[in-house]
């Protein structure tokens, strides 16, 4: 008896070691969890300083060797340009594993040159100068050191998110397709057409481009966001976006213009002797593979095409000054920008309605 006695009580003794043990871990799981994401968090963060020093190294021996290319004017030809968007790419690897608003920022110009070369042919695109290119490939050097020095990414909590691989319907029918990633700490790209650093890129090319580069610059997204800020900003109204209805049985059903960049000057009249100022807006098919724009006039443009995002904005095509067209499907077409800064206060909430909300792309 006492034999069975001392057995149950070791029985009873391991049960309850058990019972403690499982309790243990129950709570501390959390607390271990929490801390070994910290410690992943931290040492992330300590290798992306190491690497923004050297991004920032890179970037200033850069710019001191581009700084008296842009004192000239300069044709840039194209084995140049293939070089220089080596040299981008090289840049672009290094800041991988620094901040990703400096990987951001050197991904568009990395993605804008490559479009830039696949299309370039002076004869026909107009040559490029070293102080463009150079001009616009420093502004984003600046911003990359700017970005290196400034922005401190510490996540504001380590807290993590299930997310699936693939479609939930079938997870199910797998193995290891669930993950989790960090809620507030990202590293990479930022894939967002409506962020910051696109409106900053893409306000270093609108002025200083010519119409092949910002066109490239476009088709990273093919989105307006950031055309639509620089728009409000500038107090004028344009389209986003312009359509004309088809019925063409091998055809697209519409054809489509985006806004791809525009440029204010002053127009001097030698007969009047006055100035006006203009605004030349500048619309693309960012489609390389099917072309419509070559057949445009100035007839078919006001005939055919219209405002479709706001289609009550007063916006009348048949007030342009000018209408042009140019390779690469873009065609620019010049009203008087007190036009444009009249359409403005018409339209101003429904503009903000629209930089709110995701706008189509074709």
């Amino acid at each position: 008896m006492e034999e069975i006695f001392r057995i149950g009580y070791k029985i009873f003794n391991d049960f309850q070691c058990s019972i403690i043990a499982i309790i243990t871990i129950v709570i501390t799981y959390p607390i271990l969890k929490k801390k070994l994401l910290e410690n992943h968090i931290s040492n992330a963060l300590n290798d992306i300083q190491i690497a923004n020093k050297k991004l920032i190294v890179k970037s200033t021996e850069l710019i001191d060797e581009y700084v008296p290319l842009t004192y000239t004017n300069k044709w840039v030809e194209i084995k140049e340009l293939v070089y220089i968007a080596k040299v981008i790419t090289d840049l672009q690897k290094l800041s991988l594993e620094a901040n990703k608003d400096s990987n951001t920022i050197l991904i568009f110009l990395k993605i804008t040159l490559r479009n830039t070369i696949k299309h370039y042919d002076s004869s026909k695109h107009g040559m490029i100068s070293t102080r463009e290119i150079f001009g616009i490939i420093i502004n984003v050097l600046e911003q990359v050191i700017y970005f290196s020095t400034q922005v401190v990414q510490i996540p504001k909590s380590s807290k993590t998110s299930k997310n699936n691989l693939i479609n939930k319907k079938i997870s199910k029918f797998v193995t290891h397709s669930e993950f989790e990633k960090y809620k507030y700490f990202k590293q990479g790209f930022i894939d967002d057409p409506k962020s910051a650093h696109l409106l900053l890129f893409y306000s270093y090319l609108n002025s200083s481009s010519t119409k092949l580069i910002t066109r490239s610059a476009f088709q990273i997204f093919e989105d307006t966001s950031p055309l639509q800020c620089m728009a409000y900003v500038r107090e004028f109204y344009a389209p986003m976006h312009l359509e004309k209805k088809e019925n063409h049985p091998l055809f697209s059903d519409r054809l489509l213009l985006q806004f791809m960049g525009f440029k204010i000057s002053t127009s001097l009249s030698t007969v009047t002797n006055t100035s006006t100022r203009v605004i030349e807006l500048n619309y693309t098919n960012p489609s390389d593979f099917f072309g419509f724009t070559d057949s445009l006039t100035m007839k078919t443009l006001i005939d055919g095409f219209k405002d479709i995002l706001i289609e009550d904005s007063g916006f009348d095509l048949s007030q342009m000054n000018k209408f042009s067209k140019h390779e690469k499907q873009i065609i620019s077409i010049e009203f008087n920008y007190e036009y444009c800064q009249k359409l403005f206060g018409k339209n101003k909430k429904n503009m903000k309605k629209l930089m709110k909300k995701t706008v189509p792309n074709n």
